[in-house]
């Protein structure tokens, strides 16, 4: 599934529940970070403010609620009897509603009985105020947290997210640490002894490049148009 329908099936998810604080994810598409690096969709979530948690690779385990749904949907919701995709998305709503707000849990109470406040957002979402809603703060915090390990290129470069930007030819070869400063937007490039090799503007950390789910090879020639 494309990436861009992904997240217009995460907004029509936060317009009936809400902005969640968290979201636990695993390391496969569309969120695994590939050499270490958060996808552009993890950093649109932070942007509306939400926490990006994602789990240690080859571990299930660590998300054990999602991973159990995932292996009960199909038996559950039967898509061999429908005909249609739309079909078998109603009939799994239908069941999600019958588990939630029929199926007793404790006393004969369902859980929407238990948590009445189930259905009533505490982080309201419309997507037409997304914009207004939305912070470059959040992503950049978001992506500070990480550090890449890369091996500059014997012309002298490296490339790091949509980014490949000149260290100097005198460090081809060698291996270095890169970070993010989000408080001045730049990749910071680091010898192993810590030692600040080069600090490079991130063009490509702006609004448009992570709302627009940038990736490609054509996006990254873009980037230097791009407004910050």
């Amino acid at each position: 599934m494309p990436v861009a329908d992904i997240r217009d099936a995460l907004r029509v998810t936060f317009e009936r529940y809400g902005l969640p604080e968290v979201v636990r994810v695993d390391n496969g598409g569309p969120w695994g970070k590939p050499q270490n690096t958060p996808s552009w969709l993890a950093l649109g979530l932070a942007g509306l403010g939400i926490k990006v948690q994602w789990i240690r690779p080859g571990c299930p385990k660590d998300n054990p609620q999602i991973e159990r749904c995932n292996g009960l949907i199909e038996p559950w919701s039967e898509p061999w009897s429908c005909s249609t995709r739309a079909a078998w998305q109603a009939s799994l709503e239908r069941r999600i509603a019958r588990q939630r707000d029929e199926y007793p849990l404790v006393h004969q109470y369902s859980r929407t009985q238990l948590h009445p406040d189930f259905y009533v957002p505490r982080r309201p979402y419309r997507r037409q105020d997304e914009a207004a809603l939305w912070q470059l703060a959040g992503a950049r915090a978001l992506l500070a947290q990480f550090s890449w390990q890369r091996v500059i290129s014997k012309t002298g470069q490296l490339t790091v997210m949509n980014q490949r930007f000149g260290v100097g030819r005198a460090y081809g070869g060698q291996t270095v640490r890169v970070t993010y400063d989000a408080t001045d937007n730049v990749y910071v490039v680091h010898a192993f002894d810590g030692t600040a090799l080069k600090r490079e503007f991130a063009w490509d950390i702006n609004t448009e490049t992570i709302c627009s789910l940038a990736s490609t090879a054509r996006q990254r020639k873009l980037g230097q148009t791009l407004t910050v």
